[in-house]
């Protein structure tokens, strides 16, 4: 490898409490890009909040990532108690050469 070339070979995932500013689950992988480990994330961050929150306590767990997240399979799989918030473009960075494709959900709308 040539001075100042990178080899990129792993990245890492994680989901952090807002409030607390704690990582509450991670992962690693070898994976280019990042649409393929937003699923795992969700379901470990489900599985923490199943764990931790009662009946009484439940609270709306609301999931954010950015657009390199974005994906019409991950909009489809929001749901079972988190609402999935991810950028569908990068704001301030001019217009996309093609329009993306607007994928709400319908559990969004009142």
């Amino acid at each position: 490898m040539k001075r100042g070339e990178f080899d990129y070979d792993y990245k890492a995932q994680a989901c952090m409490d807002e409030g607390h500013g704690v990582i509450v689950a991670g992962d690693l992988s070898n994976e280019a890009s990042d649409t393929g480990s937003l699923p795992e994330m969700v379901k470990e961050v489900r599985q923490i909040r199943d764990e931790l929150q009662t009946g009484e306590t439940r609270q709306e767990t609301v999931m954010t990532a950015d657009s390199g997240y974005f994906s019409v399979e991950n909009i489809k799989k929001e749901g079972k108690g988190i609402e999935l918030l991810i950028a569908s473009g990068r704001e301030g960075k001019g217009e996309p050469e093609e329009p993306m494709e607007q994928v709400y959900s319908v559990e969004g709308f009142e």
